[in-house]
């Protein structure tokens, strides 16, 4: 609901930033200038849209659709930075609307689509998959109904649930749903229908749904305009209740979640913004207000890392600052925190990475026909940055949207992908997909395009992904899905070198690293000192003394990984 107001502003208000003079800011190049991405991987030879890809403990899957002759059909395939790509399973087929989603936790994950029946009914399906390895589960088919009806899915410890909102039908003039849901757990499978609310007001016909801990929550907009929310907590839905009353005025304005926190942002009359946050032990939200620039048409992202909350806020289309706020638990918040003031383009990420906010954002030069994609990121836990901005692309005549750009952080490091194309925003529009990685110790890398010119802009998004020490990076193109991964930890050797020897000629073999190394390189050492470099080593005289083979695996921005050989000794 959020990104079609701000798509549809987009063309009027990007001819009204050329007109807006910029505040200076001082910004500085990227530390790490290289972004370690493998060779792009063609996942179908005709796309439609781009994958979605989700962590899967140490791997990634992607899921992804081709149009055939026969119907779009629906795929999903798993990688690990050991194996690549696996084999791909067929889980659909037939009339798949854009859209289709993924989630994985503990080993448990659903794969969802909806599709059209005709012109007037749309039906969600869920595949469920128990287990790392084990094999996807028949389709589920959740809901079918009136082409107005929407769905959620949130997979969590205790199981899957998914809600969503069904037209009733009652009166033709009242438009009105009824809030469902129904639950997967392991070994009883999809719970029958329950109707939480028969009162949904037809704006939101989208319910928000997360998990937190073992419960489920869901909280949707009922049709007098309070928030309201519902639990499940041991295999039992509370009712409905009411957490913003419809005389404050207030509606979703945007949400994210992770297994110990749900946090969705609402936005109420007078131009106020509060939190509701849903902790692990908590039996009602945490109420809490926010902190946004002054200004009409003001913006909150969100984003959650287990107990960790981080916000910005931004008058859309700029120029007023890009404020930032971070949570160490629900209802307390650090002060704003000024992320920028360039004049930049409408949107701004947020992420989480360990102790680390980062906040990504598209700035105007100052003639206001170039941008730059710019990033900062804090480990303060009050929110304040020590840190510059940092230009972690060059200013170009390209153009940026809101659905363009995606910025994910896990564990060691986070990414930031977007899409490069020029002003003209016609259909067919040559566009590019760049990204970047961050980690603590290397900070921002310099972009890197990953495809170029291979997009049409009718494709939109490029999508990430991060789990454990690897990021992703997913596109969609007029022939192919795509998708390539890069390293967010140093490599690490998988075994001891080897010398090998042939007369007075000693030759070095690295063993294998994990992450792959952007290059590898040999020092030969005697009691610890260097005393030769090079893979090969032909010795001359006499040299009684051991010689040991180091093989050094690096990769720009992160510590060089060693692997050391048996000593080799060659006398005369």
């Amino acid at each position: 609901m959020r990104a079609r107001r701000i798509l549809g502003a987009f063309a009027a208000l990007s001819l009204a930033l050329l007109a807006v003079a910029p505040t200076a800011q001082a910004t500085t190049s990227p530390t790490n200038p290289v972004a370690p991405f493998q060779a792009g991987h063609g996942l179908t030879s005709v796309a439609y849209d781009s994958p979605v890809l989700a962590a899967d403990g140490s791997g990634i899957l992607a899921v992804y659709a081709s149009p055939k002759a026969d119907g779009r059909h629906l795929y999903v395939s798993r990688w690990t930075p050991a194996h690549g790509w696996g084999p791909a399973t067929q889980l659909f087929v037939g009339a798949l609307e854009r859209g289709f989603g993924v989630r994985s936790v503990d080993g448990v994950a659903a794969v969802w689509w909806t599709s059209l029946i005709g012109r007037t009914v749309r039906t969600m399906d869920v595949a469920v998959r128990d287990g790392v390895g084990a094999p996807w589960g028949t389709a589920h088919q959740i809901f079918r109904g009136d082409n107005g009806t929407r769905g959620d899915v949130a997979v969590g410890s205790a199981g899957i649930t998914a809600a969503w909102a069904v037209p009733n039908g009652t009166d033709p003039q009242v438009f009105q749903t009824n809030m469902t849901v129904s639950t997967w757990t392991r070994g009883a499978g999809w719970s029958a229908h329950q109707v939480l609310s028969a009162t949904v007001n037809e704006a939101t016909f989208l319910p928000v749904v997360s998990a937190v801990g073992s419960r489920f929550v869901v909280t949707w907009t009922d049709v007098s305009g309070a928030i309201e929310y519902a639990v499940r907590e041991a295999g039992v839905w509370t009712t409905a209740t009411e957490t913003a009353p419809a005389a404050a005025g207030c509606g979703i304005e945007d949400w994210a979640g992770s297994g110990q926190r749900f946090l969705v942002a609402l936005r109420c009359s007078g131009r106020t913004y509060q939190a509701r946050d849903w902790g692990v032990a908590a039996a009602a939200p945490t109420s809490s207000t926010l902190s946004v620039p002054s200004g009409d048409s003001v913006l909150v992202t969100p984003a959650v890392s287990g107990a960790s909350a981080a916000v910005v806020s931004y008058q859309f289309g700029g120029p007023g600052p890009v404020w930032l706020q971070r949570s160490a638990a629900a209802g307390s918040w650090s002060a704003p925190s000024v992320v920028t003031t360039g004049r930049f383009q409408p949107f701004v990420r947020v992420a989480l990475s360990g102790s680390s906010a980062l906040v990504s954002w598209s700035q105007l030069s100052a003639d206001g026909r170039h941008e730059g994609v710019m990033a900062r990121a804090t480990s303060r836990a009050d929110g304040a940055f020590t840190s510059p901005v940092v230009a972690v692309s060059g200013w170009g005549p390209t153009a940026w949207s809101e659905g363009d750009v995606q910025l994910v952080g896990g564990p060691s490091g986070a990414v930031l992908a977007w899409l490069a194309r020029p002003w003209s925003m016609t259909t067919h529009s040559k566009t590019s997909v760049l990204a970047a990685t961050w980690t603590a110790r290397g900070g921002w890398s310099h972009s890197r395009v990953l495809v170029s010119p291979a997009l049409r802009y009718d494709f939109l998004q490029p999508t990430v992904a991060v789990a454990g020490a690897n990021a992703m990076v997913g596109w969609a193109s007029p022939t192919t899905n795509g998708a390539t991964a890069a390293p967010l930890v140093s490599p690490t050797a998988v075994g001891r070198a080897r010398v090998s020897r042939s007369g007075r000629t000693l030759t070095c073999t690295a063993p294998a690293f994990a992450p792959r190394p952007a290059a590898i390189a040999y020092r030969w050492q005697v009691n610890g000192r260097a005393v030769a470099s090079g893979r090969v080593l032909r010795v001359s005289g006499a040299l009684g003394k051991p010689l040991v083979c180091r093989a050094i695996a690096s990769t720009q921005g992160f510590v060089p990984g060693s692997a050391y050989a048996p000593p080799a000794v060659v006398r005369a």
